[in-house]
């Protein structure tokens, strides 16, 4: 940069000692020139390192960018291992759970069945095809009051009359 300010000094200076109209011409000629290539040189030199810093903050930029794409793509691995892990732990819960509750449900007694639910195994075991009239319903209810031993042996009917 010193070299650049001296030679436009040295180019001022030649541009103020000549004295004649010809040697002012060749002066300003070869000053204008002098100071062309200067100019250039230092645009050339100013551009070069603007280009520079330029690249170089790009360069940056994508580092930068790179970094965070990298930094999401672990916590998305993360959210998604995450989310297998808590499926795993959501099926294990109910695998779990549908276990207890088979064994629950082996441990239960049977209820006694109602009048119509009986009604209805009888007819489909026998299959009879009428339906059963109000008559047939009132019979069992009276069979139910009257008998509650029925309500034991319920499971022993129903297995009697399935071989029909």
């Amino acid at each position: 940069m010193e070299l650049v300010q001296n030679g436009l000094e040295k180019a001022e200076e030649r541009q103020d000692n000549a004295r004649t109209a010809s040697a002012t011409n060749r002066e300003n000629k070869a000053c204008s020139s002098w100071k062309q290539k200067l100019n250039g040189h230092l645009k050339c030199q100013l551009s070069a390192s603007q280009r520079f810093s330029a690249a170089q903050a790009a360069y940056n930029v994508l580092v930068a960018k790179r970094k965070d794409c990298l930094e999401k793509l672990d916590d998305m691995e993360k959210q998604y291992d995450a989310a297998i892990a808590a499926e795993k732990r959501e099926k294990e819960i109910e695998d779990e759970r549908r276990q207890q509750e088979r064994a629950r449900h082996a441990n239960l007694p049977q209820r006694p069945k109602d009048a119509a639910s009986l009604w209805r195994d009888r007819f489909s075991v026998l299959e009879i095809y009428r339906l059963p009239t109000k008559d047939d319903q009132v019979d069992v209810r009276l069979q139910f009051d009257t008998q509650p031993a029925l309500h034991d042996n319920c499971s022993k009917v129903t297995h009697a009359l399935s071989p029909l």
